[in-house]
């Protein structure tokens, strides 16, 4: 079964030039069906269903979809005209197609093969890694998010890296940050950040080593390299989401959630799919309608300043 590659950006910035071709990839394209290069556009890369029965993800990747194309909220069109999207909507259709929960047809655990993928063994992989080097290598790539579902731990969270340096770091936590004061059912606490969580082995034996976030990190030095995932019933806490700072009567509005945390439904994961571009329009200070101004960080230097408060006491950063 073939794998999609989707392109979604607006024409604003578009040259007459085609992306080069990948070796080994796209077999059937022409030259001329190439998509056009939009060579001061930053790329945001993003994939779902490595894991076939992980259908919470279908959902987040189909609001984050449906949010993209809207062509009259502003939030979405100045993430078209900011960014490139690559949609990867199913890297695992065998799999998905036949009904399995983490394999593909061959009994792999694909998650596990982006340190070293084999074209024949893993070809969808070894695609996914291919353009997403060669996007690399443009300069323009700023975020990788592989959408994930977690049978045991609740809530919406992210596996992320550890970088190397504090501010690389800071950077590193920025983006969940704001996906979680833009979502109430991300839980920011809930984010994994360590060393441990890159290099641990799974109750098959198999390294984390080889996960998408970590084989991408370690292929193209990407600080936005991380995995979202959503429990397939509920959450352990619903945050606060402030108001946002506009009298625009579309925009929804603030919420502060009373009672336990309510069971996961395809509206909520969603709405997380959503609320990851939010969070990326925000990192550019370019959302209007922003929830910034009204929560107790105000501004982006703000939340830099409070992440590293969280990171001094924290190993390798400590001061």
């Amino acid at each position: 079964r073939r794998v999609e590659l989707l392109t979604i950006s607006d024409s604003s910035g578009m040259s007459s030039e085609r992306e080069a071709p990948i070796p080994g990839l796209f077999p059937d394209a022409k030259p001329d069906s190439r998509p056009f290069v939009f060579a001061e556009k930053k790329v945001y890369y993003l994939s779902a269903r490595v894991h076939p029965g992980e259908s919470p993800a279908q959902w987040m990747w189909e609001g984050f979809v449906d949010f993209l194309v809207n062509r009259d909220d502003p939030r979405a069109k100045a993430l078209r005209k900011l960014f490139v999207f690559k949609i990867v909507p199913i890297i695992n259709p065998d799999g998905v197609a036949r009904g399995h929960y983490r394999a593909d047809t061959m009994g792999l655990n694909l998650n596990r093969s982006y340190d070293n993928p084999d074209p024949k063994l893993h070809p969808t992989i070894f695609a996914v890694k291919e353009s997403i080097k060669a996007l690399s290598s443009t300069g323009r790539l700023k975020y990788f998010v592989d959408l994930h579902a977690h049978a045991t731990k609740r809530g919406c969270f992210c596996y992320a890296n550890a970088l190397p340096t504090y501010q690389e770091q800071v950077e590193n936590m920025l983006y969940p940050r704001l996906i979680s004061i833009n979502n109430p059912h991300f839980d920011f606490g809930g984010c994994v950040f360590s060393e441990k969580a890159m290099e641990s082995k799974d109750k098959n034996g198999q390294s984390k080593e080889g996960c998408s976030r970590v084989g991408i990190y370690r292929a193209t030095n990407l600080i936005h390299s991380i995995t979202v995932e959503c429990n397939y019933n509920g959450g352990r806490v619903v945050g606060p989401k402030a108001p946002a700072a506009t009298t625009d009567g579309r925009c929804s509005p603030g919420e502060n959630w009373r009672g336990a945390p309510p069971k996961f439904t395809d509206v909520i994961l969603k709405q997380v799919g959503k609320d990851l571009l939010v969070a990326a329009l925000d990192m550019e200070d370019a959302n209007p309608w922003s929830r910034l101004p009204n929560c107790n960080q105000k501004s982006l230097d703000e939340i830099r300043e409070w992440l590293q408060s969280r990171l001094i006491s924290t190993e390798p950063y400590r001061a």
